[in-house]
């Protein structure tokens, strides 16, 4: 069965992929600017290792030029030619302090750019220098680039020369510095200023920086590897909450299933039982604790034996079909499915009871209609072709009876031909009775006069029986049409009198409350009725006694039920009768 649960789980959704979109963008963001911070960290640091190499190689540099320099070697003794030891020799300095080291590069530019003297004339040419970082470095005196040379990535510093080594450079000849080392020259081939140097120099570092990248590549994988985790974090919360929605949903459903299957089987008016194989009852609705007069909760644990349901649920009845059973007065129906595998285990079945007995009674009820209605039709047709001749035969029988008076036996005959004709036309009047509608005017009548006037009405009747009448009044007054409640007791208390003993008979007589209803029973010690006897004795027409018509009770129970109330038997053989009539409240 479908069960529909309003509440759905589109909002929580929302809600979780906003909130989840939110921490994983703050996360990454949190993340990528760390690694910024540490690129910054990592470029600074370079940096400033750079800067305290480039220092210590301008005073390296310094020092071993002032010793390489003309007065230097003058005093040193040496006077030979100058033509090309000094150029050469600073080119091969600043090659030794590029060896194992970090540094990949060392130069001299002149403020046009210009490389005069490098340790690497292939290095020399890789490197580039812009114009506007050309006057940057003018301006400030420093200039920095992270340049690719050979495949590796090289941090290339300039900064403007101590004035020891542009002194140094200046006080160098022309001839000094051949034209491939780069000195600037006039246009017709002179040096520039009276054969002086720029008076400005700049010493230009490259140093190889892969070490300081490799650790900032390491973070930076790092964060993309974090990154990556806290996407699929978010992808995997986000998909572990949709199913829980699910989940959730799935649950509620089903919680409202049981609740729908639980009210269900509270509320239905037929039992139900659940039988495990071995025919215990595991589970029992309230309606069968009702129907089978038992306590509610102990009906669970029972043995199918105990159940007095007879053979309806034997398993050789198949269960195919609702079979029929009595429970005291009660009339059962009960059906026996098999379940197959359930979780009482194999052979468990489900056993559905119904109380048919208001159902039965319904159909006795038809079924005395549709005799009554045979009867009025047969009254209707008959009733005045019959009283006709009726009252012609019991005025010649009144005749004979006065002109054979003191004549025996004939006047005995006339007397019984009278008599018979008047117990014919009581036949005809109370055929009539039952085929007609009954007007009747409900009111209250007052007990203790209602039993009254029957104790006068039947004393003489209780006395030729030899029998006790007695009346309980225990409520004051009932609510019912007058004539037509004295008809039914008149009634039941003639066919009590004619079912006592010879001697010892008693009838009781009773008015008292049952419930919302109004109860009056009418006891006797006569021979009761045989089961037979008491399933037809509302039937029009039947009679255990030789004399009677079998009208009484069938004219009592007819005005019982034009008052909306009901007429029950209880009897055994033997034992005597109880009938009880229950009246509706006003």
């Amino acid at each position: 069965m479908e069960i529909s649960v309003t509440q759905s789980r589109r909002l929580p959704l929302l809600v979780a992929i906003a909130a989840t979109g939110i921490v994983a963008a703050s996360l990454i963001l949190a993340t990528w600017n760390s690694v910024r911070q540490q690129r910054e960290l990592v470029m600074r640091h370079m940096l400033l290792s750079a800067q305290v190499v480039l220092r210590s190689t301008q005073a390296h540099l310094q020092g071993s030029l002032r010793r390489m320099g003309p007065e230097s070697m003058r005093r040193r003794g040496f006077h030979g030619s100058m033509d090309e030891p000094l150029p050469s020799l600073t080119a091969d300095l600043l090659t030794e302090l590029t060896q194992d080291s970090d540094v990949r590069f060392l130069g001299l530019l002149d403020t046009s750019g210009d490389i005069i003297i490098s340790s690497s004339p292939e290095a020399g040419r890789a490197f580039a220098l812009s114009a506007e970082g050309l006057r940057g470095l003018r301006e400030t005196g420093l200039w920095y680039s992270l340049q690719v040379q050979n495949g590796e990535r090289v941090l290339y510093l300039a900064q403007r020369a101590r004035p020891a080594v542009a002194r140094f450079c200046q006080g160098m000849q022309d001839h000094d510095l051949p034209e491939s080392r780069g000195f600037e020259r006039s246009p017709d081939g002179q040096p520039m200023t009276g054969g002086r140097r720029p008076s400005v120099l700049y010493l230009v570092m490259g140093l190889g920086v892969e070490e300081y990248l490799g650790l900032y590549n390491e973070f930076q994988r790092t964060a993309i590897y974090q990154t990556g985790f806290i996407l699929a974090a978010a992808a995997g919360f986000l998909a572990f909450f949709t199913y829980y929605l699910r989940r959730r949903e799935q649950s509620r459903a089903y919680q409202a299933l049981q609740r729908f299957h639980a009210r269900l089987l509270d509320d239905m008016p037929d039992g139900l039982l659940s039988l495990d194989g071995q025919g215990i009852v595991r589970a029992a609705n309230p309606a069968a604790h009702a129907i089978l007069e038992r306590a509610p909760g102990t009906l669970v644990g029972s043995a199918l034996d105990w159940l007095p349901l007879g053979q309806a649920i034997n398993e050789e009845n198949g269960g195919e079909a609702w079979a029929e059973t009595e429970l005291g007065s009660k009339r059962l129906e009960v059906l026996r499915r098999s379940v197959g595998e359930a979780d009482d285990g194999p052979g468990s079945s489900l056993v559905l009871v119904r109380d048919r007995t208001r159902l039965k009674a319904l159909e006795r009820s038809l079924a005395e209609a549709e005799k009554l209605a045979a009867v009025g039709r047969l009254a209707a047709g008959v009733a005045h072709e019959i009283r006709n001749p009726l009252s012609a035969l019991r005025g010649f029988a009144q005749f004979f009876l006065k002109k054979l008076q003191g004549v025996q036996p004939d006047e005995e005959y006339a007397r019984t031909m009278v008599r018979e004709a008047d117990r014919l036309n009581k036949v005809i009047t109370d055929m009539l009775f039952l085929a007609r509608p009954q007007s009747l005017t409900p009111q209250d009548v007052d007990t203790t006069t209602l039993f009254e006037d029957l104790r006068r009405l039947l004393e003489g009747e209780a006395a030729k029986a030899g029998a006790e009448l007695r009346f309980e009044a225990r409520t004051p007054s009932v609510h019912a049409d007058s004539d037509g409640l004295k008809q039914v007791l008149l009634n039941l208390i003639m066919n009590s009198l004619a079912a006592l003993p010879e001697t010892g008979g008693q009838v009781i007589v009773t008015a008292e409350p049952a419930g919302n209803d109004m109860l009056l029973s009418v006891a006797d010690n006569g021979r009761g009725f045989s089961p037979d006897a008491r399933e037809h004795a509302l039937e029009p027409f039947f009679t255990t006694r030789a004399q009677g018509t079998g009208l009484g009770l069938a004219i009592a129970h007819k005005l019982v039920q034009d008052h909306g109330g009901r007429l029950e038997i209880e009897s055994e053989e033997g034992r005597g009768a109880v009938v009880r009539v229950f009246l509706p409240p006003a």
